[in-house]
């Protein structure tokens, strides 16, 4: 049985007892020392000495031995059911299943690699090629279990049941149809109560490919209608697959693939343009909590790739003689999105402004364009954000003002350089593994060495680049990235850490993957350091995608 256990990277002393009861008698007892808990980390209890009867009903309980003032570890909790979170591993159900995949995976690998050595040389195929990869990814994650996926399904969902006979702030508080067995799609996640049903997953996987009657149920999860816009394209597919089907597991996987497609042909179109600088946009698309990404719910997974597309066009845009009016078009409507999704980002779509001017047939030409990229990126985004409020009435209250991190830094300026200290300190290592190698709700990661060397990789494919830009225009585009990087983690802190904190919490390396490009590209040498066949990227990548499905399956099934 396992319990993962938040420290928040403090350093804990207290002891804990962990009880295990039967029938509300106690069968099983063993002492936790907080000291050795790492932050994020499962802890598994070995139960092989106790009998499991379905019949029976089992509870634990973890209870301070010792606690002095500093100590701080948390237990994920389950608002809905009331109950704290756990795992259970015994011999899987899904071995036979495990197997299969893993030999068909094998004789990819394998073919892979004699396409990659002999056949195919062109990025554009190869990208194409590791699409299988990613279907496996696509298909084989269970739901819901990637960083905020409830939150982001549940507003999927929501929008695909949209009632455009109500406003949109009507729709926020409707309602929605949902079928009997709608909740099953949690069958991978630890329910309420110890029981021997909780072993049994493939039952539970099974009653999520059932048609069953639906009903109508209150959405648990909040909505948010002030991102509309980027759950459309997954909500059409759930709404043209509950034509055909009521099943859970079904519309769930018809939503996550249009949700991927999306960014899947952005990122391949984005292929197709860059004139150079393949190898490392290739390396940094195949990271594994990139994929990750890619395969869920999230609006990250639209947000990256729109990042990756606007680089690559001011990449083409540099290698050009002249702008189209289409690629201003694209870029503009991709610029858009990312100031609707997050807005700081729009420093990135602004970097053009680093552009010669005759390449927008002068210099009126070039800064009337990026006064109307400003203008319509604010214009587009206010009138999306105020869809959701439309039909709601005003509503009257008194504004409680409190104590804050902004009051704490504001009247301690320069207590930001300790808090950066500290946050580089506690959480660099942190910030790496997020970024390479996090798989589910940041509960599994990838083997230490994986992660270094696919963080080796990235430097040798800036090495493998050179960059004429001059070092003004590298200076200002470092010092964009620095701004969006420091405002990163200023919002954090003050939409998330506690008051005073002497770090950051809440910053996870996913959310640097839009500055990686980009800062790859301003780190690059003016002249190659080394020469790295396009061969060798691709065979690590390859090897690199086999492992991170295999053990993703193993964390999994």
């Amino acid at each position: 049985m396992g319990i993962t256990f938040a420290t928040y990277n403090r350093k804990n002393t207290a002891k804990y007892f962990f009880y295990l009861y039967k029938n509300g008698k106690e069968i099983y007892k063993k002492v936790v020392d907080s000291s050795k808990l790492k932050d994020c980390k499962t802890v598994y209890f070995s139960l092989d000495e106790i009998s499991i009867k379905s019949n029976d009903k089992y509870e634990y309980k973890l209870e301070p031995i010792d606690s002095t003032k500093g100590n701080a570890i948390t237990v994920p909790y389950d608002e809905t059911n009331n109950t704290y979170y756990y795992e259970i591993r015994g011999k899987s159900e899904f071995n036979t299943f495990i197997v299969v995949v893993f030999i068909i995976l094998l004789i990819l690998f394998f073919l892979f690699n004699y396409l990659i050595n002999y056949k195919i040389k062109s990025y554009n195929k190869i990208f194409l090629l590791f699409l299988i990869y990613m279907l496996f990814l696509l298909f084989l994650y269970p739901p819901l279990q990637m960083p905020d996926e409830r939150y982001h399904f549940s507003n999927v969902y929501s929008i695909s049941q949209y009632d455009f006979n109500k406003s949109p702030y009507e729709n926020i508080n409707k309602k929605i149809k949902v079928s009997n067995n709608f909740y099953c799609l949690r069958y991978a996640d630890t329910n309420g109560e110890f029981t021997i049903e909780n072993v049994n997953n493939k039952e539970k996987l099974k009653n999520c490919f059932n048609e069953e009657k639906i009903v109508s149920k209150k959405n648990l999860e909040k909505i948010d209608y002030g991102k509309l816009a980027v759950y459309i394209v997954p909500a059409i597919g759930i709404k043209i697959g509950s034509i055909f089907t009521s099943s859970p597991m079904i519309l769930y996987y018809i939503g996550r693939i249009f949700n991927f497609l999306l960014s899947y042909l952005i990122i391949f179109y984005a292929f197709k343009i860059i004139p150079k600088y393949k190898n490392l946009l290739l390396a940094i698309v195949m990271i594994p909590t990139f994929l990750q990404q890619m395969v869920s719910y999230s609006y990250d997974s639209l947000f990256n790739a729109l990042c990756i597309l606007v680089v690559c066009m001011l990449v083409k845009f540099k290698n050009s003689d002249r702008i189209s009016i289409k690629d201003l078009l694209i870029y503009s409507l991709s610029s858009i999105f990312i100031f609707y999704i997050k807005a700081p980002y729009i420093l990135i779509p602004l970097l053009i402004v680093l552009l010669d001017c005759k390449k927008f047939n002068g210099k009126r030409n070039k800064y009337l364009f990026i006064v109307f990229l400003i203008l319509i990126s604010l214009f587009s985004s206010k009138f999306l954000n105020r869809i959701p409020t439309i039909g709601k009435q005003a509503e009257k209250g008194i504004n409680v003002i409190k104590e804050s991190n902004f009051d704490y830094l504001i009247k301690n300026p320069l207590i930001i350089l300790s808090i950066a200290k500290n946050t580089i300190i506690m959480r660099g290592k942190w910030y790496i593994i997020t970024m390479i190698g996090s798989i589910g709700k940041l509960s599994y990661q990838l083997n230490d060495f994986v992660i270094i060397s696919y963080m080796c990789t990235l430097i040798l494919m800036i090495l493998t680049n050179e960059n004429n830009s001059k070092k003004i225009k590298r200076l200002i585009g470092l010092v964009v990235l620095l701004i969006l990087l420091s405002g990163i983690f200023l919002s954090m802190y003050l939409g998330w850490s506690s008051y005073q904190l002497s770090y950051v919490e809440g910053v996870q390396g996913r959310y640097f993957f839009p500055l990686l490009f980009p800062l790859g590209i301003i780190l690059m040498p003016k002249k190659k350091k080394i020469e790295i066949s396009d061969s060798f990227i691709f065979t690590f990548i390859n090897l690199i995608s086999f492992y991170y499905i295999i053990y993703m399956m193993i964390c999994f099934y």
